[in-house]
């Protein structure tokens, strides 16, 4: 009997636990301490940077001659270094942004790109560089992205050691991201016309 009440008891416990959820995500407040992260870090770092409608900060590091507004069923080519904006910490990158065009390392359909580089990219011409300063709403939003780092103990005989493996292509929740981007060219995507017989 008293077997079943703790049985009870416990089911019960792990119910009410399971039920019990996070307060709900409040984007309206996430893009405001977003927007200060990004003015204080402006601000500190003297950037003059312009805010788009969609609360996308940028800076055109390098300006060219050629064609804007790339279209979205384009593919793109180009070289980015992505870090954390306050911690600063690096957690994606192709190879450098110095590499030339002929050792191209990411070329991707715009249209399939997180909303800041869709926004972004086609603010400058090919052989241009941008810089994006990009709200977490604009990123992954109120998601992980990768894998956070590790933390392993190992112990033999009286000695203890902890070993720390980071993980560079981990973001958290809500992080607030800076992009710095290379656009190297542009391609039409190539339409395949049926042929069709009598």
């Amino acid at each position: 009997m008293k077997f079943r009440i703790l049985f009870v008891v416990f089911a019960l416990a792990c119910f009410f636990a399971a039920c019990k959820s996070d307060p709900p995500f409040d984007a309206d407040a996430q893009r405001a301490i977003d927007d200060d992260i990004i003015v204080k870090f402006l601000d500190s770092a003297q950037i003059k940077a312009t805010k788009t409608p969609s609360g996308l900060y940028y800076v055109i590091l390098k300006d060219t001659i050629g064609e804007k507004s790339i279209p979205l069923t384009d593919t793109v080519f180009i070289h980015y270094v992505g870090r954390m904006l306050k911690t600063r910490a690096l957690f994606d990158s192709s190879r450098t942004l110095t590499d030339t065009a002929t050792n191209l390392s990411t070329k991707f359909i715009l249209n399939t790109a997180i909303a800041a580089w869709v926004e972004g990219i086609p603010l400058v011409a090919p052989k241009g560089r941008i810089r994006l300063f990009v709200p977490s709403a604009l990123a992954y939003g109120n998601f992980e992205v990768g894998t956070p780092e590790k933390t392993t103990t190992t112990t033999i005989g009286t000695t203890t050691t902890t070993t720390t493996t980071p993980s560079k292509s981990y973001v958290p929740r809500n992080t607030v991201l800076d992009f710095d981007i290379r656009l190297y060219k542009s391609k039409k995507p190539v339409i395949i016309t049926p042929v069709t017989t009598n």
